[in-house]
């Protein structure tokens, strides 16, 4: 019984602290947000898909 309710309890505590906002500057100059500091607020409404990738 305990043990469910720390699961629930982690499960709840990641939803309500995973959506963190943060703003980085856009360095992508074919981007119509070109040295702007973008993030997920600033495309409010509309679906974001975030891609931290490297290139080696």
């Amino acid at each position: 019984m305990i043990n469910k309710y720390i699961v629930k309890s982690l499960i709840m505590l990641s939803i309500l602290t995973g959506q963190d906002s943060y703003s980085l500057l856009d360095q992508n100059p074919s981007s119509s947000t070109y040295g702007m500091n973008v993030g997920p607020l600033f495309f409010d409404g509309k679906v974001v898909l975030h891609y931290f990738g490297a290139f080696t």
